[in-house]
């Protein structure tokens, strides 16, 4: 499987999300420009990939 979907709008704060882990992460990014590398890594990371979003896009 190729990744090529496009970045969730739950990921980028334009959409809400029931996931309180998502919710918690996007807040951070937002509230602080970053997020702790476990954040990064297990929350959006994982799902971006079970998702099949575009790594470069995820970067972007």
């Amino acid at each position: 499987m190729q990744a090529t979907r496009a970045v969730p709008p739950a990921f980028t704060g334009d959409a809400d999300t029931d996931m309180a882990c998502v919710s918690s992460v996007v807040g951070h990014v937002h509230e602080r420009g970053y997020a702790h590398h476990i954040e990064r890594l297990m929350v959006l990371g994982n799902l971006a990939l079970t998702a099949g979003v575009d790594p470069q896009a995820m970067t972007e």
